[in-house]
């Protein structure tokens, strides 16, 4: 084989990408974003200090949805980047041999036009 099917092989036997965790610190991430929220809104606060404190409970919150929000677009990137490997992997069986006929082979070193029996 030639280095870029080599390098197709390779690509393809190191497998699928795989962030484990990835699922479950979203899901960690939002029943946290739901909480602070929650009790940023709640009424059992009262005066100036339970508005600045509800106020910067909801900037965190804010920003916890951001971070979900990446964590969807690195999952949705992973997804992509797997069906692409996958898609590679399956082209691999169609490509032509990168091996030459040993006859075509010297027939090209020594540079001469030969006349195969079948092809005339």
């Amino acid at each position: 084989m030639g280095k870029h099917e080599d390098e197709l092989n390779r690509v393809a036997g190191a497998g699928m990408w795989d962030v484990a965790q990835l699922t479950g610190l979203s899901t960690a991430l939002g029943t946290f974003r739901n909480a602070i929220t929650k009790l940023a809104e709640s009424d059992s606060w009262k005066g100036a200090a339970a508005d600045g404190a509800g106020n910067t409970l909801l900037q965190l919150s804010s920003k916890m949805g951001n971070i979900q929000d990446s964590l969807g677009a690195v999952k949705t990137t992973i997804d992509r980047a797997n069906a692409s490997l996958a898609n590679a992997t399956g082209a691999t069986a169609e490509l032509p041999s990168a091996d030459i006929d040993p006859f075509w082979e010297n027939a090209a070193k020594a540079g001469s036009v030969v006349v195969h029996p079948v092809l005339g």
